[in-house]
């Protein structure tokens, strides 16, 4: 199952403005000028610019602090609350109609509900980098078979 449309439009809004931001502050892409262009650019340097903000999650403070996208406090809370993900690797245990099973690979064992934010989980393979809003994890890397 996917998340509701209102919560994939504002994931959609705001981290690829973070995700712009951090490309910036550490001029990865620096010929890539706009969150957009950063989106449209390709899966690599989308994936090279989320991995160092998630080594780094100071961004989400500075980023928030900063606002240089203008979001309101409540999107600004949304950012925040990513501090609280969950990251690494993961097992797909079992699909059901409402989320996906995940288990964590590392010990204690940990289990997950996993909503899609577009594809159905059950038709895609993944690697996961979690993302936590509003309570919802979500798939933020993914591969189709």
């Amino acid at each position: 199952m996917n998340l509701h449309k209102k919560d994939v439009e504002l994931f959609f809004k705001l981290h690829p403005a973070l995700l712009q931001y951090v490309n910036q502050r550490l001029r990865i892409f620096p010929k890539i000028k706009t969150a957009e262009a950063l989106r449209t650019s390709g899966v690599e340097k989308v994936t090279k610019v989320r991995e160092a903000l998630w080594k780094n999650l100071n961004f989400l403070d500075e980023f928030v602090s900063k606002n240089p996208a203008g979001f309101s406090q409540e999107e600004c809370g949304e950012i925040i609350s990513w501090k609280n993900a969950i990251q690494g690797k993961f097992y797909i245990f079992r699909h059901l109609k409402k989320y996906s099973i995940f288990l964590t690979e590392k010990r204690p064992t940990k289990i997950y509900g996993v909503y899609s934010l577009n594809d159905r989980l059950d038709e895609i393979f993944l690697e996961l980098a979690g993302l936590c809003g509003s309570g919802y994890y979500t798939v933020s890397r993914i591969y189709n078979l």
